[in-house]
């Protein structure tokens, strides 16, 4: 059986870890790296793998500090395939990265192996030809990128994932959109 040498990142705003995520780290035993998110999530989360693949770990557990994961949270060590996450829905539970085949990337393990064989950027947020609307979050792009390299990901689990969205209808009243605060207060201005 593989020994994994599990690097643990945690992508924040700032050095402050919520209680529940700092709770259960200390639990597993965890002295996580901190990665900031100074300018968007896709790019910590691609700096967080560059760093990653210049050491000498196995596998990356990378974690949101907007997550509170439970004790069960643990699977993620013990699964042996090369992606495995913990699903999570948004707000509402409309925008929701459940089952096998999905990918959310608020609490996810990958293997070396499976980052390398990707191209980067791994994470992007792609938007429609206008630019204006986002229309496949950072997680399905590495999750396609993922697939295309012959590799599958798998929920071993569930989070709380604590994120800031606002719901609203769309005009036509068909779906409700949810956007973040800061999305928001921009439109405001």
């Amino acid at each position: 059986m593989e020994t994994k040498k599990i690097v643990t990142t945690v992508l924040a705003s700032d050095f402050n870890i919520n209680v529940g995520l700092k709770r259960w780290l200390d639990d597993m035993h965890i002295w996580p790296n901190i990665k900031i998110d100074r300018h968007d999530v896709p790019s910590a989360r691609n700096s967080a793998v560059v760093d990653f693949l210049e050491g000498d770990g196995t596998h990356l557990l990378m974690i949101d500090n907007s997550v509170w994961p439970l004790a069960d949270a643990r699977v993620v060590f013990e699964r042996p395939e090369d992606v495995v996450y913990m699903g999570h829905c948004a707000t509402g539970g409309h925008i929701a990265h459940l089952g096998d085949g999905n990918l959310g990337c608020a609490f996810t393990r990958y293997s070396r192996i499976a980052l390398e064989s990707v191209e980067p950027p791994w994470f992007a947020f792609v938007h429609d030809a206008t630019g204006s609307e986002m229309v496949k979050c950072e997680c399905m792009y590495l999750r396609d990128k993922l697939k295309a390299a012959g590799y599958d990901t798998f929920m071993v689990g569930t989070i709380f994932h604590n994120v800031n969205l606002l719901e609203r209808p769309l005009a036509d009243g068909s779906h409700v959109e949810a956007i973040t605060k800061k999305h928001f207060l921009r439109e405001l201005s």
